[in-house]
C-alpha cells in the first residue's frame, strides 16, 4: 500500500453542501471526498469525528459570515487537505460521466486525514 503524507501536489477533499457520509465506525466517520477537486476521481475519507465536527463548525460559521455579508443564501465550501495517508481500498458505487449510465462499483483509494481546511467563496 502507497503511503502519502503531506502531499502538497495533491489534495483531497469534500464538500458539506453535497455530504455523502459512507458509515461511521468507531472514532471516524467515513465520507464520499474527491482527489484534486475532480468529482471523476472519487475517494474515501477517514476522519475523526472530533476532526469533523471541528470542521463541520468552521464551515458554518463562514457560511454565516458569507450569507449575512451578502443578505441571502451563499457561500459555496470545500473541506480539503493535502495532510492524508492511504489505509486502504474499497468498492464504492459511483456515478459514470455518462448519465444515463447506471451507477457502478469502482475500486477507491481510502485516506485517513489529519487536518482539514475550510474554503469559502460568495457562490
Amino acid at each position: 500500500m502507497e503511503e502519502i503524507l503531506n502531499n502538497e501536489e495533491n489534495c483531497i477533499g469534500f464538500s458539506f453542501d453535497k455530504l455523502d457520509v459512507l458509515g461511521v465506525f468507531g472514532g471516524y466517520i467515513f465520507i464520499r471526498g474527491e482527489i484534486n477537486y475532480d468529482w471523476e476521481n472519487e475517494c474515501v475519507i477517514k476522519i475523526k469525528k472530533v476532526l469533523f465536527h471541528k470542521t463541520l463548525k468552521e464551515w458554518i460559521k463562514e457560511k454565516q459570515q458569507y450569507c449575512e455579508h451578502f443578505k441571502c443564501f451563499c457561500g459555496v465550501n470545500n473541506s480539503s487537505t493535502s495532510d492524508y495517508k492511504e489505509v486502504g481500498t474499497t468498492d464504492l458505487l459511483c456515478e459514470i460521466v455518462d448519465c444515463d449510465a447506471p451507477l457502478e462499483y469502482k475500486r477507491v483509494k481510502i485516506f485517513e486525514v489529519n487536518s482539514m481546511d475550510t474554503e469559502c467563496e460568495h457562490g
